[in-house]
């Protein structure tokens, strides 16, 4: 019997299974982006409208303190886990926490509320990263790890650029409506990150409980971790700061921060195959690029390097997200990986609060001088860490 005439089509290449997890997780991350980072582009000046001090605004980095920290106990719990089930339930657990109470801003009607609500938005973020970034280190085993990272970032980035581009639209209307329309794309988040753990429950073998754990190939990357955001100017003080200074209002701030995740996007699939060629040096693009943006966006009045100073801002943040999840899942055995994971993370949240904090008192001094030469030094300490560390260790990059 001849087969259908449909039958004989031009063959299409099968995607790995490994891809297929990375694109559904991808999208999970590009509609959590719209959310959040829809709501980070304007809740500095939010907090302004509702009557915040300066320091106030500040403390959001302090938010991201309470987000690193708890990445350490996500990747202790997931450190502990024996099975890809174990992973899923703290993802699931942290995306629900992350996107479930940015809408709830809108009901906030006094800053101190708002930021306590930040802080809880945060604290799940921070729980499911790790967990995640173990799945996600599985899923790229074999595709490399700076490309698929790269790919990731892409797609996180495009919710990151449409998050702010949407609320730059409903803030023609009200703060208040334009938080509560986030419930969609946080629904929509969730939905697919179900479909991903329907389609690959199990996304490794079960793995022998670590009864040893040594981190000590983690030290140069975590003390790169804890000084390069010492130097990178928290997002919700720049908005409050353009806010507060009559720079910009609340929709353009909202443009701004998408102009600079757009910056993020375009760096990430680059920078994730020239780590794969060049390895870890190419890392010092993001602390030399904080270093130029933080005082132009805590200090200038001019509209022209405020933009400008906002794409290196993003460029810096994109390399940063990219280069080191992969240097991480590169330096470190699979079982120890959501160790490593929340180690870097406590470091990386504890400095940006720590940082966030003396930006924010350098800003209400009016000391652009000393902001600049203050994020020279910690930026400059950074690179000469990482560099350091590539002579001792010789690390290669990832050829998978």
């Amino acid at each position: 019997m001849t087969a259908p005439l449909f039958y004989y089509t031009i063959p299409v290449p099968a995607v790995s299974r490994g891809l297929k997890l990375l694109l559904l997780l991808g999208l999970v991350s590009l509609f959590a982006d719209v959310t959040y980072e829809g709501a980070r582009s304007v809740v500095g000046a939010y907090m302004s409208v509702l009557g915040a001090y300066a320091l106030a605004a500040a403390m959001l980095g302090v938010g991201e303190m309470v987000s690193y920290l708890a990445r350490g106990a996500g990747g202790l719990l997931a450190g502990l886990a024996r099975n890809g089930r174990g992973l899923w339930a703290l993802v699931f657990a942290g995306y629900a926490i992350n996107l479930l109470a940015v809408p709830l801003l809108g009901l906030m009607g006094r800053w101190d509320l708002v930021l306590l609500l930040v802080f809880v938005e945060r604290a799940g973020k921070g729980l499911r990263a790790p967990p995640r970034d173990v799945i996600l280190a599985e899923a790229t085993s074999k595709l490399g790890r700076g490309k698929g990272f790269g790919l990731h970032e892409l797609l996180d980035q495009i919710g990151a650029v449409s998050g702010p581009l949407l609320m730059a639209a409903l803030l023609a209307g009200s703060y208040r409506m334009a938080f509560l329309s986030l419930a969609v794309p946080a629904s929509i988040s969730l939905l697919v990150l179900y479909t991903a753990f329907r389609a690959y429950p199990e996304v490794s073998p079960p793995r022998p409980r670590v009864r040893k754990v040594s981190l000590s190939p983690l030290l140069p990357y975590t003390t790169v971790a804890a000084l390069f955001p010492l130097g990178l100017l928290y997002w919700g003080l720049a908005s409050y700061r353009l806010e507060h200074d009559a720079v910009l209002g609340g929709g353009a701030i909202a443009l701004l921060f998408a102009v600079a995740m757009l910056a993020d996007a375009f760096v990430a699939l680059p920078s994730g195959y020239a780590y794969d060629k060049l390895g870890p040096k190419i890392f010092i693009v993001a602390p030399l690029l904080a270093a130029a943006s933080t005082p132009l966006l805590l200090h200038s009045q001019s509209l022209s390097m405020i933009f400008v100073a906002s794409l290196l801002w993003g460029v810096s943040v994109g390399v940063y997200e990219t280069l080191l999840r992969a240097m991480i899942a590169d330096a470190m055995s699979p079982e120890l990986r959501a160790y490593a994971y929340g180690t870097v993370g406590v470091a990386f949240g504890a400095a940006w609060a720590a940082g966030s904090i003396v930006l924010g008192l350098l800003y209400q001094l009016s000391r652009p001088t000393v902001t600049l030469a203050y994020t020279l030094a910690v930026e400059a300490a950074a690179i000469a860490v990482l560099m350091v560390s590539i002579r001792s260790r010789s690390p290669q990059p990832s050829r998978c």
